[in-house]
């Protein structure tokens, strides 16, 4: 907590001071301190942004069918919110989230394209795309934040350098015991808390045509974790709210100051306080299970289609816009397309006719938009 206040400059007056204790705190803790603090200022100033966010970017409809080559009329038939399934995906994110997140920019955005410098130009996350909190010319940075970036690195081998001595003299079953074990308790602590403040079915996602600051601030979510969170984590699951707004305020002030922007932000203020810390751990099993993809509400028209509400596979979370199932089925990644012979689809929305013909190896395909005021001449 106390690391995380130094990245904002909210546990000193002094940069200087905020930048030295961040800087040994998070090599003590395998983070690379100063390309964290510019990825994570990056996700406040582009909160609930589907293509600006640095972590807990969801998934649209279409997406998350591409990822599991599925066909959109078949998502009744996957497992992605069985019990089973949600047990596992908590358990591997708590243990392998955080390393992961470093290491490939998961679950953040992937319009690395847009990066000024060009560095993002067909590259996409994952482990050795250059995409990480490492790599001095990864597209999460730019040309000026070389130097803080081997600066953390730095920091990182120097504490790993420290371990290994540490591990060869008191013997790495005590290093296992000591430093490991609480490594990853902590960073299953770190994911839960960070999950839950940015995951749950009452908050939306914007395009980039729809989308604030101050609409992205008010998308994360107060819990409570009993005297646990108030003491031990210095009230960071409570306040969460008040810290998108303004980050430098510490810790020992957000209390008061949450009290003073709920009158303000009204029904815009979301927090979810019931049952203590056992509600936050039921939120846990019921996110994982219903937040699954975004896409818009039913009603939504025109600008507010920009507006996106996590759904599932059984339908829990706001009702979806509807979309007509177009004649031909669509075109997903996987889908057969028959050697020698003319394939259609459609996407969805019915804008885009796709054509695909196939000759051995050769697919010849075309994609053609419809507006619904063109007219055949």
């Amino acid at each position: 907590v106390l690391a995380h206040e130094c990245g904002h400059q909210a546990f000193s007056p002094s940069k200087v001071i905020n930048d030295t204790v961040g800087f040994i705190l998070h090599s003590s803790l395998l983070v690379p301190y100063f390309s964290w603090k510019i990825s994570h200022g990056k996700h406040h100033k582009g909160t609930a942004h589907m293509q600006r966010d640095m972590v807990f970017v969801p998934r649209t409809r279409d997406e998350h069918c591409q990822r599991f080559r599925i066909p959109t009329e078949k998502l009744h038939e996957v497992v992605q919110d069985t019990p089973l399934y949600a047990a596992y995906y908590i358990f591997t994110r708590l243990l392998f989230g955080w390393p992961t997140y470093l290491l490939t920019n998961g679950t953040g955005h992937d319009f690395h394209e847009k990066q000024p410098e060009g560095r993002g130009l067909e590259k996409r996350n994952g482990f050795l795309t250059g995409i990480n909190h490492f790599n001095p010319q990864s597209p999460l940075f730019e040309d000026k934040d070389a130097k803080l970036i081997f600066l953390s690195d730095l920091g990182i081998l120097a504490a790993a350098a420290l371990l290994c001595l540490v591990g060869s003299t008191y013997g790495w079953i005590s290093l296992w015991k000591w430093y490991v074990m609480p490594y990853l308790w902590v960073n299953s602590w770190l994911v839960s808390i960070t999950l839950l403040q940015h995951t749950d079915p009452s908050l939306p996602h914007y395009t980039p045509e729809t989308w604030t600051f101050v609409r992205g601030a008010a998308a994360t979510i107060d819990r409570d974790f009993g005297f646990i969170g108030r003491h031990l984590f210095h009230g960071i699951i409570e306040t969460h709210v008040l810290h998108h707004y303004i980050s430098t305020i510490p810790f020992y002030n957000a209390d008061k100051a949450t009290e003073a922007i709920k009158s303000v932000m009204g029904s815009h203020y979301r927090a979810e306080t019931r049952m203590g810390p056992l509600g936050f751990l039921k939120s846990l099993w019921r996110n994982v299970k219903m937040c699954r993809w975004v896409e818009p509400p039913a009603e939504a028209k025109g600008i507010s289609e920009g507006v996106l509400f996590y759904r599932n596979r059984v339908g829990l979370g706001p009702h979806p816009k509807k979309f007509g199932r177009p004649a031909g089925g669509h075109f997903y990644p996987g889908a057969s397309i028959t050697d020698s012979a003319l394939s259609c689809f459609r996407t969805v929305d019915n804008k885009v006719n796709q054509t695909a013909w196939k000759d051995n190896a050769l697919v010849l395909f075309l994609s053609t938009v419809y507006e619904g005021q063109e007219t055949v001449v």
